[in-house]
C-alpha cells in the first residue's frame, strides 16, 4: 500500500480534500519524523513537507534527487531512488502556500474569518481546523497550485 506521511493535522486535511483515502494518510508529527520514517521504513510513499527555509533541514533531503522544482506552483519533488519514495515540498511553509494560492484564484481569506499573515495563519489552523476545511473546499476548484499538488500526489 502507498502511504502519505505528513507533518500536521492541516496538511492532513489537505491530503484528504484533495482525494487521498484516510486509511492511506500517516500523521508523522515533524519534518523530521515525516523524512526518518520514509527513509528508515517505508518504500512506495510520498511524504508531504513544507520547506522551512530558515530550519536546519534534514540530511535525508539532501540525499534525494530532484524531479521538479515548480517557482510556479511553490512545489518542488524529490525522489529517493533506494526505497522508491517521493517528498512534495510546499515552499516556503503550508500556511504561505495556502495564502498564494488564494491570492492566485482571488478568494478572500476574510471571507472565511483566516488571516493573511502565514503566522497567524498556522496558530488559527492549527487550532480550528472547520475555517480551513471550507477554504480548502472553494480553492481546490479554483487553485492551479492545488491541482499541481493533486497531481503529484496522485501520480508521484
Amino acid at each position: 500500500m502507498r502511504y502519505v506521511l505528513v507533518e500536521c493535522n492541516p496538511d492532513k486535511l489537505l491530503v484528504r480534500k484533495l482525494g487521498i483515502p484516510k486509511k492511506s494518510i500517516i500523521h508523522a508529527g515533524s519534518k523530521s519524523e515525516v523524512c526518518k520514517r520514509l527513509e528508515k521504513r517505508m518504500t512506495n510513499s510520498v511524504g508531504l513537507i513544507d520547506e522551512d527555509p530558515f530550519s536546519v533541514q534534514p540530511r535525508y533531503i539532501k540525499k534525494l534527487e530532484i524531479l521538479e522544482n515548480s517557482q510556479k506552483f511553490g512545489i518542488r519533488v524529490l525522489f529517493d531512488k533506494t526505497r522508491s519514495n517521493y517528498i512534495i515540498v510546499l515552499s516556503p511553509r503550508l500556511e504561505e502556500w495556502i495564502i498564494k494560492a488564494s491570492g492566485e484564484a482571488k478568494i478572500d481569506l476574510e471571507k472565511y474569518n483566516l488571516p493573511g499573515d502565514g503566522n497567524k495563519l498556522h496558530k488559527v489552523i492549527n487550532s480550528n481546523l472547520t475555517k480551513f476545511e471550507s477554504l480548502l473546499g472553494e480553492l481546490i476548484d479554483k487553485s492551479d497550485r492545488l491541482l499541481a499538488l493533486r497531481d503529484y500526489l496522485l501520480g508521484g
